[in-house]
C-alpha cells in the first residue's frame, strides 16, 4: 500500500486522501463542468463518489493527493500510473469555485518536485484538445507537446482528440 505523504506549498497542504473527504470530492467529481473533459462521466450521487473514494483508500497503488486550502478540500492531483524508465503519469481535477487562482499550478509544481526527489525522470500527461486550461496549465509546468491521437475513450462514449504531453524531471 502507498501512502501519500503531506506536502507543503506556499498556500495549499496536499494530504493524503481519506474515505471520509468523499463528500468534499464529490463536489467536483459530480459536477458536469468540471468532468467535461475528462475521461469518466460526472459522479450520478454522493453515494458512487463514496464507493469509489473507499476503493481508492483500501487499494492505494499511487501518490494521491487532496489538495486543501485553509482546511478546505478543493482539488486532488494524482500519479495515475506508472511507465516504463522512471516515469509516471498524472491526473487532477479542481472545483469550479477555485479555478484560476493557480492552485493547481502550485500543486503541480510541489508534486513534480517531490515525484523527482523519489528518483522519477519524467512525467506524462494527456488532455483533452479541447481543454484549453488543461493544456495552458501543463505549459506554464513545462510540459512538452510530444503527440496527438484520436481515441475512444469507452467510460464517457466518445472519441477524443487528445495531446499527449511529456516533461523531464
Amino acid at each position: 500500500m502507498i501512502l501519500t505523504p503531506e506536502i507543503h506549498t506556499k498556500r495549499l497542504l496536499l494530504r493524503q486522501v481519506e474515505e471520509n473527504d468523499a463528500e468534499a470530492i464529490y463536489a467536483w467529481t459530480g459536477d458536469i463542468e468540471v468532468c467535461r473533459y475528462l475521461f469518466y462521466l460526472p459522479n450520478r450521487d454522493l453515494e458512487t463518489t463514496r464507493k469509489i473514494v473507499g476503493n481508492w483508500v483500501r487499494k492505494r497503488r499511487h501518490f494521491a493527493w487532496l489538495l486543501t486550502l485553509n482546511g478546505t478540500p478543493i482539488g486532488e492531483f494524482e500519479i495515475i500510473k506508472d511507465l516504463p524508465d522512471k516515469g509516471f503519469e498524472i491526473g487532477y481535477e479542481m472545483a469550479k469555485a477555485y479555478w484560476g487562482n493557480g492552485y493547481m499550478k502550485e500543486a503541480g509544481e510541489a508534486v513534480l518536485s517531490f515525484m523527482k526527489e523519489q528518483g522519477y525522470a519524467y512525467a506524462y500527461a494527456e488532455t483533452d484538445m479541447e481543454n484549453v486550461s488543461s493544456t495552458h496549465l501543463l505549459e506554464k509546468l513545462g510540459f512538452e507537446v510530444i503527440g496527438e491521437e484520436t481515441r475512444l475513450i469507452e467510460k464517457v462514449g466518445r472519441m477524443v482528440r487528445l495531446q499527449k504531453f511529456q516533461k523531464a524531471l
